[in-house]
């Protein structure tokens, strides 16, 4: 599947570690993140999710919705061979009752496509702010 191409008026974040050289991020959380990403000796790889089309089905108040997480990354997990982790990771502050029900999707998501075990591992985070990320890549590459 490839990538349709995209405009955007957005500012763009230079990465070394992304799959593309300049990542679609909003000022602020998002490029700090991205900043943290290309830092991190645990992330082999990272996306911004803004122009691949990855996104995660949820419900809602009985209608179903989508959302696009802000990024995908891969973490190695050391100690634990070649295996690689593809980490989920969504950027957001205080939540509502609909970022709840993301959630909820999310990891009902995470569940399905480690029960079908086809595509690896994935997990699933909520960064409530930008140094969560280093946390989780902990967890990550841990569990």
């Amino acid at each position: 599947m490839g990538v349709t191409p995209f405009l955007t008026v957005k500012p763009c974040q230079p990465s070394l570690r992304s799959h593309v050289l300049q990542a679609v991020c909003d000022p602020g959380w998002e490029r700090t993140v991205a900043r943290a990403l290309d830092k991190s000796p645990r992330v082999l790889a990272w996306a911004k999710n803004h122009g691949p089309g990855f996104e995660v089905p949820y419900l809602h108040s009985g209608v179903t919705h989508s959302f696009i997480p802000d990024f995908l990354v891969d973490v190695a997990a050391p100690g634990r061979g070649d295996r690689v982790e593809h980490l989920v990771v969504e950027v957001k502050g205080p939540g509502r009752a609909q970022d709840r029900s993301r959630d909820v999707g999310a990891a009902r998501w995470i569940a399905a496509v480690n029960h079908w075990a086809r595509l690896g591992r994935w997990r699933y985070a909520k960064l409530n702010a930008p140094h969560d990320l280093m946390r989780v890549l902990e967890v990550s590459a841990e569990a």
